[in-house]
């Protein structure tokens, strides 16, 4: 039966053409141009690229994006039921070596609908959490999104408040600015909720 098998999928292939050669587009694409790298996880790329296309105009230079990356159960605590910033945070810095770039040659953002905290947990939940040695954030949707408190979808609301988030995490990473005390400015802080995000500025 094996053999018959065999001589059928030879037969099949030797009557099938070969895959057709096409030419390579896109070949000036360089993501090595780029201040900033978006790494979606668990997040929709369609979503993460409106966000990309923004974040490049305001900030007037180029910002890639990586495929979405996958969530391993490493990285979830079941006894908390949030996701683990820092092992979130490894994976991406390993994509990040992977692509023959060393930490902090790029600010990267690593976003993600899921709820995270630290490996410490000596937080209820965050925003987002900072890895400056890395210059790298892992930023989550979750506590921003009204729906996820029983509100109304706000999917506006939601965008903009991501965006003060990343441009909190590109303004400590790659202009280097501190966390200011000026409610003004997008790197205020703390940040104790998401009235607070609302509250602030959007911009430096």
């Amino acid at each position: 039966m094996n053999k018959v098998i065999i001589i059928f999928v030879a037969i099949l292939l030797s009557s099938c053409s070969s895959y057709k050669k096409v030419d390579l587009g896109n070949q000036e694409h360089n993501t090595r141009e780029s201040k900033v790298i978006i790494i979606p996880a668990d997040f929709s790329i369609g979503l993460a690229g409106q966000i990309t296309d923004a974040l490049e105009r305001r900030h007037d230079f180029k910002i890639s994006m990586l495929t979405n990356m996958g969530l391993s159960e490493n990285m979830y605590s079941s006894e908390h039921k949030q996701y683990i910033a820092n092992e979130i945070a490894k994976t991406a810095g390993r994509a990040l070596l992977n692509q023959g770039l060393k930490f902090c040659d790029k600010t990267v953002i690593v976003l993600t609908n899921n709820d995270i905290n630290n490996s410490d947990f000596r937080f209820r939940y965050l925003f987002s959490s900072h890895f400056d040695r890395a210059c790298l954030s892992v930023i989550s949707t979750a506590r921003i999104n009204p729906a996820n408190y029983g509100l109304p979808r706000n999917d506006k609301l939601v965008t903009e408040r991501l965006i003060k988030l990343i441009n909190k995490s590109i303004g400590l990473h790659h202009y280097k600015y501190s966390v200011s005390s000026n409610q003004n400015s997008v790197m205020y802080g703390p940040i104790m909720g998401p009235d607070d995000l609302d509250k602030i500025g959007s911009w430096y």
